[in-house]
């Protein structure tokens, strides 16, 4: 999780004061082609 926190840049967020409270996050998954993990960071 450390590392996805870097990647994404949260200590500027917390920095700024962004917290993430109160949002909503949606994820929808048409199935139309299947990734792995590390193949999304390729792309």
């Amino acid at each position: 999780m450390n590392r996805v926190r870097k990647i994404i840049h949260t200590d500027y967020a917390y920095k700024i004061g962004l917290t993430g409270q109160n949002v909503t996050v949606a994820v929808m998954d048409t199935g139309e082609r299947a990734l792995s993990v590390q193949n999304c960071a390729k792309e």
